[in-house]
């Protein structure tokens, strides 16, 4: 995402869908304010996970939340069976 452009914005929570208790979670608080990048680990492949992001400034305020972005994991690919290789080719 894009840095905000209010030099007062200190950080960004980054909050994920919870869909077993219906709320939102904080995942990660970034700072500073340039830090617009985070990279989620240990998803479950093929699912859907819906994320957003709250901007905050150095005296507490926050933001509204923004857009919603839902995102699918991909799924594991087939495992490969019968495969065979010749040996006295290169």
């Amino acid at each position: 995402f894009r840095p905000h452009s209010n030099e007062r914005v200190k950080g960004y929570y980054i909050e994920r869908f919870n869909d077993k208790n219906g709320k939102w979670n904080k995942i990660a608080d970034l700072t500073p304010r340039l830090s617009a990048e985070y990279i989620d680990k240990g998803l479950t492949d093929g699912k859907v996970y819906r994320y957003r992001i709250i901007a905050y400034t150095f005296d507490g305020l926050k933001s509204k939340p923004s857009k919603v972005l839902s995102i699918k994991t991909l799924e594991k690919p087939k495992v490969i069976t019968n495969i065979q290789a010749t040996t006295n080719l290169p």
